[in-house]
């Protein structure tokens, strides 16, 4: 896996990213991906001032009302990866929108079984990838996180079981969510399952493939 600095963003305008300071704390980012629930004016700014690669997801405050801010957005601010898999400088990684259905309005929720239809769906690209450049996957991003990383009494936070076995299955290095907020900076954004690094990206978060 190549050595890369990525920027997630997720779920919170930060002030220390929306800051005039932000090429001298970032910079050396190579990619910047959102894990959701963010306004596009947000991803613009960050886009515009570190003038580097954006890949996002949408997160369940995404409504179809949104869609027409998308739709300027992408051509040239960035990519939405929801069921696609990119490689970028020699890593592999694939997108997971929204979170567990939780009401009947229009935002962007899935039941276990959708979310499991899309992750069959996506199975012949993984064996593709595999075939191609040794991995099945690197790296996961995802708005909600695996069951068992969420809140197990809140239905909106539980976390999908089908992103769980998908992980157990195919053991990627890393996979990324938000929508759990972290209130307390003292607790960890770091879990294991298996081998995959499980991270919790609320707000900001860089990740360095090499580890350090």
């Amino acid at each position: 896996m190549s050595a890369m600095k990525i920027l997630f963003v997720t779920d919170n305008v930060s002030p220390i990213i929306y800051s005039e300071k932000i090429k001298e704390r970032f910079g050396e980012c190579d990619l910047v991906i959102s894990c959701g629930d963010l306004p596009f004016n947000y991803y613009d700014f960050i886009v515009s001032t570190l003038n580097k690669p954006l890949y996002y997801i949408r997160g369940n405050h995404f409504t179809h009302n949104d869609e027409k801010q998308q739709k300027i957005f992408d051509p040239d601010g960035g990519k939405n990866i929801h069921k696609k898999i990119v490689r970028f400088n020699n890593i592999s990684f694939c997108g997971f929108e929204g979170c567990l259905k939780y009401n009947n309005s229009d935002r962007i929720q899935y039941s276990e079984f959708d979310m499991n239809l899309t992750i069959q769906t996506m199975k012949p690209r993984f064996w593709w990838n595999r075939i191609r450049y040794g991995t099945f996957i690197d790296l996961i991003i995802s708005h909600a996180p695996p069951k068992g990383f969420g809140t197990p009494n809140e239905l909106c936070h539980k976390g999908f079981s089908s992103l769980r076995r998908l992980v157990e299955k195919y053991q990627p290095r890393y996979l990324v969510h938000g929508h759990i907020h972290i209130y307390d900076r003292n607790k960890s954004r770091i879990s294991m399952l298996g081998k995959t690094k499980i991270i919790n990206a609320y707000d900001h978060y860089v990740l360095d493939t090499e580890g350090k």
